[in-house]
């Protein structure tokens, strides 16, 4: 049974003229029947025969009790204004839920992710900064009748559009530091290939370090340290997924001391392309140049190694693309074998040269609202 109350009507058996019915309702007062009784659920009716003549008597008394079978209502109906959080259109979704029953009997609730249930009054507004990664809206109908049960949960999920980017990574290096007599092909200028050091001795320094042997001091073999940055396109990268932007060679060579590098900028220059809209960003890092002493352990050659350090691997630069605020996480990855990367720092053994690969993450910071 769904509806209530029900109508009850009694049956006269017995020869017309004959008596009359009288009932009761829950143990009520005797009333004649004269038509259809209403009987909520779980009332008890009670009905006798009573005779209009000497000739008959009373019948017995017939009770019946009416139970009702709760219901199970009928679940509601989410309808969003679009499946998705958009890029650039749709980043505020209206979501309209419709219940299935009637208001007399149900209301509708519905919860965002895994928040508390709540009542629904009419449509409400999810934007795209609140949901980054989209959410799950649930509905369900509960009854305001006890006689019904309320519905299985209606279940909607908001996906979002990702920014699928393409584009070309250059970098320069720029901004040298370090020792007081330090020797670079940087000079107030950029360039995708840095190189330090000095690679011959002075006079002066013949004589200092090889009383004056010029023989020895050219046993020594010198070259400049150097980096060296190749660019790279990429296509259909994701925010928060890693790509590689370009490969990084560094040579690690041996030097006159007091005229090495201790640091050196890299700014990385992206072109990106997203949905036929094109921006540039320039994020900038620091390169520590840590140089080691030369030990010349044939059992641990990686003593001798020197190394490139991130200083910050995160950007201080964001950039906005297409109303989303990203930031660039860099790090060290595959190396060549005379290499080795442990993220954000790049060992190459003395004399050698390796590369390895440079990766980037575009972050999602925050997103602006179009609406203000």
């Amino acid at each position: 049974m769904t509806a209530f109350n029900l109508p009850v009507s009694l049956l006269n058996p017995n020869p017309a003229g004959s008596s009359d019915l009288y009932y009761s309702v829950n143990f009520g007062n005797w009333t004649l029947y004269t038509g259809s009784i209403s009987a909520a659920p779980g009332a008890v009716i009670a009905a006798q025969a009573v005779p209009t003549s000497d000739l008959y008597s009373s019948s017995s008394r017939v009770d019946q009790q009416y139970t009702a079978l709760p219901a199970n209502l009928v679940p509601p109906v989410i309808t969003p204004s679009s499946p998705e959080f958009g890029l650039f259109t749709n980043r505020d979704v209206t979501v309209t839920i419709a219940n299935q029953n009637s208001s007399a009997i149900s209301k509708i609730e519905y919860r965002i992710g895994g928040d508390p249930w709540q009542t629904y009054i009419s449509p409400f507004v999810l934007n795209r900064n609140a949901y980054p990664s989209g959410t799950l809206v649930q509905a369900r109908a509960v009854p305001i009748d006890p006689y019904y049960v309320a519905s299985t949960a209606t279940l909607r999920t908001l996906g979002v559009e990702v920014a699928s980017i393409d584009g070309l990574a250059a970098g320069t290096f720029s901004n040298p530091s370090g020792d007081k007599n330090m020797v670079s092909n940087l000079s107030g200028t950029t360039s995708n290939r840095f190189a330090w050091g000095r690679e011959y001795y002075t006079k002066d320094e013949v004589d200092y370090y090889f009383s004056g042997d010029t023989n020895a001091a050219n046993a020594v073999p010198l070259s400049q340290s150097w980096l060296d940055y190749t660019a790279l396109t990429f296509n259909t990268v994701k925010p928060g997924t890693r790509f590689q932007i370009g490969t990084l060679n560094y040579f690690n060579g041996t030097i006159v001391t007091d005229t090495g590098a201790t640091s050196v900028s890299f700014t990385a220059n992206l072109d990106l392309k997203m949905k036929s809209v094109s921006t540039n960003a320039a994020f900038d890092f620091q390169f520590e140049l840590i140089n080691q002493p030369n030990y010349e352990d044939p059992n641990d050659p990686w003593r001798d190694a020197d190394y490139v350090k991130l200083a910050n691997p995160y950007a201080t630069q964001t950039i906005s693309f297409a109303g989303i605020e990203y930031s660039l996480l860099l790090e060290f990855g595959e190396t060549s074998a005379a290499g080795l990367s442990r993220f954000d720092e790049f060992y190459v053994l003395e004399g050698q040269s390796a590369s390895t690969r440079l990766y980037g993450t575009l972050i999602e910071t925050s997103s602006i609202d179009f609406n203000n």
